[in-house]
């Protein structure tokens, strides 16, 4: 799959991050299962705060 933006290859599952940014989320276990999705292939990792609008969880 190829990213609109920079046609860079992205994989086709990905990774949502919302929850990893809350108040309540152990930051060592955010950091290792996003080193896990990379090391499995996935490269599409989604950071975005629009499900939150912004304001945490």
């Amino acid at each position: 799959m190829k990213n609109q933006t920079n046609e860079r290859d992205i994989s086709r599952l990905g990774l949502g991050c919302g929850r990893m940014s809350n108040a309540n989320s152990d930051r060592t276990e955010s950091i290792a299962t996003i080193h896990a999705a990379l090391d499995a292939g996935i490269t599409h990792i989604n950071t975005a705060d629009f499900y939150t609008s912004g304001r945490g969880f």
